[in-house]
């Protein structure tokens, strides 16, 4: 279905000791060899401003060995729904992540889906099933960790270090390193300065964990993700684009510390011999803060949306009659009769105009003379697959520099606040070490069957494509969308 057509009516492994240091490194599967080092909330123009400025160094220098490239990201561009992506190569109708929160079926109550297994295969599950391992570190949306051929180091949001960490037996060993005791990102802090030191703090630990666990896993596929970086850019984006800032040395100099672990992995990548890859990838873009639109408050100032009493604890407080109502990020659901215990829009004709009238508005929609939204899927533009149903109905992108925020219980329709900085959809990073294979803008789900192919591992039923396309069976990526949906709807 087009943008607006709707207008027109892996087995058990048993947990091993590992390797004390100083012991001999376990041999590596034989084969070929996959990194991917992933930069939570870093742009691709962002990266190239840093490496004309000199401060990125080993990231110009690795850039001319391969291609890099923006990256677009799927919908919403957050790092859940990116990163069940990237582990999966297929969309949110297929592994059941739509956001940072989604609804239980049959009721207004939300859960994370961070708490349950992905819907489909991670790439760690098909690599066992082809007695390949994985050693996966700080990766989102991984806890509660399963058991895989390997090692797992769930990320963001993640538990307490020994609850997010298979095999049990390497707790003691991170523990050793310092490795962070909550095994997500670090706290806010209630300072700038704590901020900072406590995201230094973070990141060399886990940096220090990476080192081990290269040195002393036996591995086919390396995985880390750095989820500091998204931490300061919401803090301190400002200080990225003004030298004058008071924050703005000590991000140049954080800068300096993520090129240094880039080079270190490239260069580890390299030493590995036979012909190894390197990909540098981001989950999304980022770009500097306008305002935070509360989409809510616009769905009650319209008259789509209500609640028993003010201010409401939950979604479960809706009243009766209410049409629509949001979850971030601009994920908006149309309360249908028959799916939600108080729906009231008749699926079919109603439902078609309600969605209509709700897309035509936010289109409309600007603050201070500027539009808000930059274009609006429906659920059959984005998703496919036997979890679809479970989809949000309409899907608002915000314009560069707006965050859409799906609080119930705001009544003011925007507001800024100590946040610099926002996501980007479409400004992701993608590097990878091969010349002239990437033409085009890639998709975070393409990841997935490159890594296979290179693995020489078919990557039956995923919806990307290999951006390497060595394998005799693989499948290319597809071409980026229609245009009407890539850019801004002409809906008139």
């Amino acid at each position: 279905m087009g943008l607006f057509n709707f207008l027109k009516g892996g087995p058990k492994t048993e947990e091993t000791p590992v390797e004390k240091k100083g012991d001999k490194p376990a041999e590596t599967s034989s084969g070929n060899k996959v990194v991917v080092l992933g930069l939570d909330g870093f742009s691709s123009s962002l990266l190239s401003r840093l490496m004309g400025a000199g401060r990125m160094p080993r990231c110009a220098a690795i850039r001319k060995q391969g291609s890099l490239v923006p990256m677009a990201n799927p919908f919403p561009e957050h790092t859940a729904v990116a990163w069940a992506e990237l582990l999966t190569g297929v969309n949110a109708g297929k592994n059941g992540v739509f956001g940072h929160e989604d609804f239980t079926p049959g009721s207004y109550s939300t859960h994370r889906p961070e708490a349950a297994p992905f819907r489909s295969k991670t790439l760690w599950e098909i690599l066992g099933e082809h007695g390949k391992r994985a050693v996966v570190v700080n990766a989102p949306v991984t806890w509660p960790v399963k058991e895989i051929a390997g090692v797992l180091i769930s990320g963001a949001p993640g538990a307490k270090l020994k609850e997010a960490v298979h095999p049990k037996s390497l707790v003691p060993t991170l523990e050793k390193l310092g490795y962070p005791e909550n095994a997500g990102a670090p706290s806010a802090g209630e300072t700038p300065e704590a901020l900072m030191q406590g995201v230094r703090k973070s990141f060399e630990k886990r940096r220090k964990a990476i080192s081990h666990l290269w040195e002393h896993e036996t591995w086919d596929l390396f995985v880390a993700a750095v989820s500091e970086t998204e931490t300061l850019h919401r803090a301190f984006w400002a200080a990225s684009e003004d030298p004058s800032h008071p924050h703005h040395g000590f991000l140049m100099e954080w800068y300096e510390l993520v090129d240094g672990l880039i080079g270190e992995m490239y260069d580890r990548t390299k030493s590995l011999g036979g012909s190894p890859a390197f990909m540098l990838i981001s989950d999304h873009g980022f770009t500097g803060a306008k305002t935070r639109f509360f989409v809510n408050a616009w769905l009650r100032e319209k008259g789509y949306l209500s609640f028993a009493g003010w201010p409401p604890a939950s979604l479960e407080e809706i009243a009766d009659g209410a049409a629509a109502f949001c979850l971030d990020s601009g994920r908006i659901y149309l309360n249908t009769r028959g799916k939600y215990p108080r729906g009231c829009v008749s699926p079919g004709e109603e439902y078609d105009r309600v969605r209509a009238e709700i897309a035509y508005g936010l289109l409309d929609l600007t603050v201070n003379g500027e539009h808000v939204i930059e274009k609006i899927y429906t659920k059959e533009d984005l998703f496919s697959g036997p979890f679809s149903e479970a989809a949000p109905d309409l899907v608002a992108v915000a314009e560069s520099g707006f965050e859409l925020d799906g609080a119930i219980d705001h009544e003011e329709l925007t507001q800024m606040d100590a946040v610099t900085g926002v996501p980007s959809w479409d400004d992701a990073i993608f590097f990878i070490n091969r010349l002239g294979i990437v033409s085009g803008k890639p998709r975070v789900r393409d990841i997935a069957p490159t890594v296979l192919d290179l693995l020489e591992i078919p990557a039956n039923g995923m919806d990307g494509g290999s951006l390497v396309c060595v394998g005799a069976a693989c499948k290319k990526p597809a071409p980026i969308g229609d245009e009407k949906a890539w850019g801004r709807p002409n809906i008139a």
